[in-house]
């Protein structure tokens, strides 16, 4: 409702605007010129209104994640993810590719940083790397993300349609050994922009937008295309599930 309020407020102040011009113009060939740069201006204000605002044509998704671990052998848990991909959206929700890492949290690997290490720095420091005295280096953060060793990956391309208002699931299974006592689940779902309205939508605004901006200045490159990612993680206690079921 307030969408539709909005654009019929905006039609009848295009139009009350039209008017004004029209009878203050002195010529038909200027009212002609004038009703054309007001219909363009009418229409941008309401593409980009759509666009930036309401975002109609984008994907919106509620992603959750359940992930357990139950003991299937002696020795051995299978560790299972449910990714619950919602699409909140009015259009088509399309998943293209799937990055799914089991991660080791306890114990810690030999060959990864010390959590005391870790726990030692700043409040404020979230380094990419670390070095410890004898010059071993270790990865450490992306971001504010702590990196932690990787047991098992998925990568792959998959094929997932969400209709809207519909929930789709897509699930990961990986066997690990007892002796790992907790392991971290991180999905991270890739997501394509098939929808053609969408895709014309947001080539139509970059072009008003490159227009306005002027020509790219001498040395200046284009930004890379950003990559669309939808992330999920979860911490799942193995060694529970390990002990034997009285």
């Amino acid at each position: 409702m307030d969408t539709l309020l909005a654009i019929i407020l905006i039609l009848i102040v295009g139009i009350a605007a039209t008017q004004i011009i029209l009878r203050v113009s002195t010529s038909s060939k200027d009212a002609i010129s004038t009703f054309q740069t007001v219909l363009t201006i009418f229409g941008l204000l309401l593409g980009g209104y759509w666009y930036f605002v309401e975002r109609k044509g984008e994907p919106h998704v509620d992603l959750t994640q359940t992930a357990v671990a139950e003991r299937v052998s002696p020795g051995y848990a299978v560790v299972e993810a449910s990714i619950a991909v919602k699409n909140l959206g009015t259009t088509l929700v399309h998943i293209r590719s799937a990055d799914i890492r089991l991660q080791q949290v306890e114990p810690r690997p030999k060959d990864s940083a010390p959590v005391a290490a870790i726990a030692a720095l700043k409040m404020t420091d979230f380094p990419d790397a670390i070095t410890d005295k004898g010059g071993r280096s270790w990865k450490l953060f992306h971001e504010a993300e702590l990196q932690w060793p990787t047991l098992r990956w998925f990568t792959s391309d998959i094929a997932h349609e969400v209709e809207p208002g519909e929930t789709d699931t897509i699930t990961a299974t990986f066997i690990v050994p007892c002796s790992i006592a907790t392991v971290r689940v991180a999905t991270n779902l890739r997501r394509t922009d098939e929808n053609p309205v969408s895709a014309h939508g947001s080539r139509l605004m970059q072009r008003f937008i490159d227009v306005f901006k002027g020509p790219p200045q001498a040395g200046e490159t284009a930004a890379a295309p950003a990559v669309d990612w939808w992330k999920v993680r979860s911490f799942v206690d193995v060694a529970s599930a390990c002990k034997p079921k009285r």
